[in-house]
């Protein structure tokens, strides 16, 4: 079954991905990447799936091209869904380059 996560914030600083409370077991922590990343917050399920993900995007899409790349060597556990960027049943590092298509997107609408 997949992880239906929900866009929460978005605009051209951050993007906040959060699943609805719906009695999930969480993980005891937050899992920081700071040593790779300081832009992201992570937080799991028991099963490791990603229920929260949040991002600063002070640095563009080159960070997220840095970001996809890392998680594609470090696959997350699931599949997801986020309605809201035309994603369904895929691998988390889809979600991520839905993610930077829509961050492109609304820097040429700023443009």
């Amino acid at each position: 079954m997949s992880v239906k996560l929900d866009l929460k914030k978005a605009n051209l600083d951050w993007l906040t991905l959060e699943r609805e409370n719906d009695n999930v077991e969480l993980s005891d922590e937050i899992t920081h990447y700071e040593e790779y990343f300081p832009e992201i917050t992570l937080q799991t399920d028991e099963k490791g799936r990603v229920i929260y993900f949040d991002v600063d995007l002070w640095a563009g899409p080159s960070l997220l091209d840095t970001i996809i790349s890392y998680f594609e060597k470090h696959p997350v556990p699931g599949r997801y869904t986020v309605e809201e960027l035309g994603v369904y049943d895929a691998p988390f590092t889809e979600v991520l380059k839905a993610v930077k298509k829509y961050y492109e997107e609304k820097l040429k609408v700023r443009a």
